[in-house]
């Protein structure tokens, strides 16, 4: 009876030992995880890997006034930058899409707000109030083109309205 109470009471020594042993793994493991892992965030091919949106690297730039005659000479022709105004806001855009032949170089150096809510891709809506006459659903649009140009082109500058932006904008 001694022997076997012996090797049962080793036993029940070894299971502890063991339980031990498997805890302080499992806690060693835990924390290794914690700091390794969770607090170093995402890997290096992860932040590097690239998003939906291309945004080109440029240089700030000191912001100015624009007039329409000024804007104008910003179309790639007669001035080798191109400028789109959107919600009164100059951006530098580019040469790809509003260059000389490019499909939408009917917009460079011009206020091409209610051109974008109206979906129209003519000058006849360019340098007009963007405001007047625009359905919710039209602004809703526009809206969307203005975050896609903020998030793509730098900001130069911004449109001052002459006394024919006001005119009520032809039958659309």
């Amino acid at each position: 009876m001694g022997k076997a109470s012996a090797a049962q009471e080793l036993s029940a020594t070894t299971r502890i030992s063991y339980a031990v042993a498997v805890g302080v793994l499992v806690f060693a493991v835990a924390r290794f995880v914690q700091r390794r892992v969770l607090r170093q965030g995402p890997p290096a091919h992860v932040l590097s890997a690239p998003t939906s949106v291309y945004i080109r690297p440029v240089a700030p730039r000191e912001q100015r006034a624009f007039t329409k005659e000024e804007l104008a000479s910003f179309n790639g022709v007669e001035k080798p930058s191109i400028y789109v105004s959107v919600k009164n806001v100059v951006f530098d855009v580019a040469p790809q899409l509003y260059g000389n032949g490019a499909p939408y170089h009917i917009y460079a150096g011009k206020e091409i707000s209610r051109a974008l809510a109206k979906s129209r891709v003519d000058d006849v809506l360019c340098n007009k109030d963007f405001v007047k006459d625009v359905t919710s659903k039209e602004m809703d649009t526009l809206d969307l083109w203005f975050k896609k140009f903020e998030g793509k082109y730098a900001v130069v500058g911004w449109y001052v309205p002459d006394d024919t932006y006001y005119i009520t904008a032809p039958t659309e």
